[in-house]
């Protein structure tokens, strides 16, 4: 900053004034001037220290940023593997009128069925009946 300021002013004993008063007041300006210079310093460090620390927030809110737009495409592919609800809704009327149907044949199958399934049972139990009897037949054939 002392290069952009005026040059310091001389003060000269010619008109008749104290040369100790003069002399004080050339050193209170040079202590001022030095005050100067020494607040610009540290106004140069906390503006150097300001400016470290705002590219330290943006490097880190960068990395950030770039996580979150990594997710959000993840997100986004997912999203796209997803049913949408009109197919999800087509799928189940779809399997409904199955069930449907289903219930119907099964509720017109079922006299038929009960009625196989007793013939099986009366075949199942005749089975055992018969080779008993092909059995004690033969044991009094043999005697």
């Amino acid at each position: 900053m002392a290069g952009r300021r005026n040059p310091r002013p001389r003060l000269s004993v010619t008109d008749g004034t104290n040369s100790a008063e003069i002399a004080r007041l050339q050193e209170q300006v040079k202590a001022l001037y030095r005050l100067l210079d020494e607040r610009e310093k540290q106004l140069n460090i906390a503006f150097s220290a300001s400016q470290k620390a705002v590219d330290t927030a943006l490097a880190a809110q960068q990395q950030v940023n770039a996580t979150q737009n990594e997710f959000r495409g993840a997100l986004r592919d997912q999203s796209g593997t997803f049913a949408t609800k009109g197919e999800v809704a087509l799928h189940v009327d779809r399997l409904l009128e199955r069930v449907t149907a289903l219930e119907k044949g099964d509720a017109s199958q079922m006299g038929r069925s009960k009625g196989i399934t007793a013939a099986q049972m009366f075949i199942a139990a005749l089975i055992p009946i018969v080779i008993s009897l092909v059995a004690l037949l033969w044991s009094i054939a043999r005697t």
